[in-house]
């Protein structure tokens, strides 16, 4: 939607009071589609209308999506609040979505129009539609709380996916017109003054710390720029580059001690092994040495006595090559036999 369509959709409908209930990442921070649709230009343009204007999120990952966050009691004073301005003056919230039947604002709508309030969704085209009291919420809206505590345990343990580049933009071309684009300068000290109360400051703060670490790091890459940054900014900047670079050697620390020690268990487990098949070999072989000593006719030790003996029972025997190697060659069928 184009901003001139927007304001003048919102000038038909005489909206005095605009709620910004568009949900928060797990930084605190808004991300609009276009900059014309952020928080400080939608302050910008309401101070210049008369409009009053107030960012009240719902539905943020930290409280795990918007059915889960409309239970808790902030959520339940936003809607007070947003019914107690309705009641003076015509009063509108916005969502993220054109259509209200993509957006979470429609678990608002649910809400207020549950305990009689009446509530009227406006199209792109100006006309209104009024919200009909017991709608089933999408699959996506539903599944949206456990989904964020996945992601959460996986931001926690250092697991999240990272996004992958594809081959076009890892190209010398796209890395060329990287290069000859200009970056976006942010004017950090507008960006401070922009915030309302302290908890926005201080999103306002962390956010430009980022910019200046990402720049550092990226250098001539880097998407945005800061100018008229104060020390402290740049000081946090760089704690988060340095927090940053401990997390990441003790990532690759943790993951080649597991390498480590998967390697050793190996030798390990097979030096165990040995040790325990090494005595059942003993005594196996102090089993039979009894029975050599007693044994017995197919005995090859008692054969070969026989043999050295020259004589047995007053009976000459044959030649002592021959004898020796026919022993030998049964001695060899024993011993594969076994």
């Amino acid at each position: 939607m184009r901003e001139v369509d927007f304001w003048e959709m919102v000038q038909c409908n005489s909206i005095r009071v605009l709620y910004d209930v568009r949900p928060v990442d797990h930084r605190g921070e808004h991300h609009s589609r276009h900059s014309r649709f952020s928080v400080a230009a939608f302050r910008s343009q309401c101070r210049a209308r008369g409009i009053i204007y107030k960012p009240m999120p719902l539905g943020r990952e930290s409280a795990y999506g918007m059915l889960a966050h409309m239970q808790s009691d902030e959520a339940r004073h936003t809607l007070v609040e947003l019914v107690w301005q309705a009641k003076r003056k015509r009063t509108a919230f916005l969502g993220q979505e054109e259509n209200w039947l993509d957006d979470r604002r429609q678990v608002a709508a649910e809400e207020l129009a549950k305990v009689g309030h009446t509530v009227e969704h406006i199209t792109s085209t100006g006309a209104t539609e009024r919200h009909q009291a017991g709608i089933a919420f999408p699959d996506w809206l539903t599944r949206e709380e456990s989904r964020l505590k996945m992601l959460e345990k996986k931001r926690a343990a250092g697991d999240l996916e990272k996004n992958v580049k594809s081959r076009i933009d890892r190209s010398s071309e796209a890395i060329a017109a990287a290069l000859l684009r200009p970056a976006e300068e942010v004017d950090a000290m507008a960006e401070l003054r922009n915030a309302a109360n302290q908890s926005e400051l201080v999103v306002a703060q962390r956010k430009l710390a980022r910019y200046q670490r990402l720049a550092d790091e990226k250098g001539p890459l880097a998407g945005k720029v800061l100018k008229n940054t104060p020390q402290w900014i740049t000081r946090e900047a760089h704690a988060q580059a340095e927090w940053v670079s401990a997390k990441k050697k003790e990532k690759e620390g943790s993951k080649t001690s597991a390498a480590s020690s998967t390697c050793e268990v190996g030798p390990a487990l097979v030096s165990e092994s040995a040790c325990a098949a090494e005595p059942s070999s003993l005594d196996t072989t102090r089993e039979e040495e009894p029975q050599d000593e007693g044994a017995g006719p197919c005995s090859v030790n008692d054969t070969s006595d026989a043999v050295t003996d020259g004589t047995q029972d007053g009976m000459p025997t044959r030649s002592t090559w021959r004898s020796r190697r026919t022993h030998a060659r049964e001695a060899g069928e024993n011993v594969s036999r076994g």
